[in-house]
């Protein structure tokens, strides 16, 4: 289960075993876009019928992270690039400034293991939502 505190517009969570989006958020209840087939439709939904995405590979690399083997890295046009470290997914910020290799840490390393977490971090980070294509 999801607690919708956790939240925001445009995550991606799951409903009835389908990854939708979110586009209102209740105490009790969120609103989410239903993909059947060519039809979306706004559609409200019990919070508890809600559930996490698990970050994986396969994710991370849709998501445009670039597999450099002991970890996944999202480069951006920007001097902070987001670093995820599997199976634990174990997340650090790199300043990378100057260049990639002498690049530091910007904050300590912090753990998720959801897809909402995610771009709630990256939203804080960057100002923007992550593009997803699920």
């Amino acid at each position: 289960m999801i607690n919708s505190n956790e939240l925001r517009l445009g995550n991606f969570i799951l409903n009835d075993n389908k990854i939708v989006e979110v586009i209102g958020i209740g105490h009790t209840h969120i609103e989410i876009f239903d993909k059947n087939g060519e039809t979306i439709k706004p559609v409200k939904c019990v919070i508890s019928d809600c559930y996490p995405i698990e970050i994986t590979e396969e994710i991370l690399l849709s998501l445009g992270f670039i597999n450099k083997g002991e970890f996944l890295v999202l480069f951006n046009d920007h001097s902070l690039n987001i670093e995820i470290l599997l199976p634990e997914c174990s997340i650090g910020l790199f300043d990378t400034s100057e260049n990639y290799e002498s690049g530091k840490y910007a904050t300590p390393t912090r753990f998720t293991k959801y897809l909402h977490d995610l771009q709630n971090l990256f939203f804080a980070l960057k100002g923007n939502d992550m593009e997803i294509n699920l």
